[in-house]
C-alpha cells in the first residue's frame, strides 16, 4: 500500500470541498433560486464558464445577472462571522477572484452553511445564511474602508507573499497593521494547509450583509427567512 502524499491529500480535500459545495447549491436551488422574486434561474455546469466567475444566472428585476456562488463549507459546524476574499493563489501565482478583472461576475452569493457534521450530507445541513452582493459595491466597500486603491492592495499582498510583513501562527500569516484593521485584514494560508496557498482579505460578515441586495437564512427543507 503506497504512502499518501501531500499532493494526494490536497486533491482529496479539493474533491471534498466540491462535494460539499454541490450539496449547498442543491439546497439553495430547492429553497431559494427557484422561489420568490426570481423570474429566471439556470445553474452553469460548463467549467470554462465557471472559470469566468459565473456559477449561475438569476433573473433580478427582469434582468439576467451573472452570479458567482461562494460557500464557506470548511467551517460548517461552527460558521465564521467573516468571509475570505481571495486576492492571490501563491501556488500558481495567479490573481485571486476578488481582483481578477477578467471575471464576468456581476454579483456574489456569499453562503455560510451550518451543519451537524464537518463532512456533511444534505440532511446534516441545518441552515444557510446568505448575502447577495453586487460586485461593484463590494469593491467600493473594501477600497473605501481601507483608504487605498487596488495597486496599493497588491503592494501589501506582495509584501505578505515575500513574508516581509505579518505574524505567523499555526500555518497562517496575518497582517492587521495600518491600513488594515481587525474588521478587514490580510491572511496568508501557507502551502501545507491549502493547495492554493492563498492570500485572502478577511472581511466581517455583518459588513457584507450591510451592502447586500438581499440577505437572509435558509432553513433546510423548511424555506426562507429574509433579513
Amino acid at each position: 500500500m503506497g504512502t499518501r502524499t501531500n499532493d494526494d491529500r490536497k486533491t482529496s480535500d479539493y474533491r471534498e470541498d466540491k462535494r460539499l459545495e454541490n450539496i449547498i447549491n442543491t439546497i439553495m436551488e430547492e429553497n431559494f433560486y427557484t422561489k420568490g422574486e426570481w423570474n429566471y434561474y439556470r445553474y452553469i455546469e460548463d467549467e470554462e464558464i465557471q472559470d469566468r466567475g459565473i456559477d449561475l444566472i438569476l433573473g433580478l428585476g427582469g434582468t439576467k445577472r451573472k452570479i458567482d456562488e461562494k460557500a464557506q463549507v470548511k467551517y460548517a459546524t461552527n460558521p465564521l462571522q467573516t468571509f475570505a476574499l481571495e486576492l492571490m493563489n501563491t501556488s500558481s501565482k495567479k490573481i485571486g477572484w476578488f481582483l481578477d478583472d477578467y471575471k464576468e461576475t456581476e454579483y456574489y452569493m456569499f453562503l455560510w452553511p451550518k451543519a451537524e457534521k464537518k463532512r456533511f450530507k444534505k440532511d446534516d445541513v441545518i441552515s444557510i445564511d446568505y448575502a447577495l452582493v453586487k460586485r461593484k459595491k463590494l469593491k467600493e466597500l473594501v477600497y473605501t474602508g481601507l483608504g487605498i486603491d487596488e495597486s496599493k492592495l497588491l503592494y501589501y499582498v506582495d509584501l505578505l507573499r515575500k513574508r516581509e510583513i505579518g505574524i505567523e501562527h499555526n500555518g497562517l500569516v496575518r497582517y492587521k497593521d495600518h491600513p488594515f484593521n481587525k474588521g478587514m485584514y490580510l491572511v496568508y494560508t501557507l502551502d501545507n494547509n491549502l493547495a492554493e496557498a492563498p492570500i485572502n482579505l478577511v472581511i466581517r460578515k455583518k459588513d457584507i450583509e450591510w451592502i447586500s441586495y438581499k440577505k437572509g437564512t435558509i432553513q433546510n427543507q423548511i424555506g426562507v427567512k429574509n433579513g
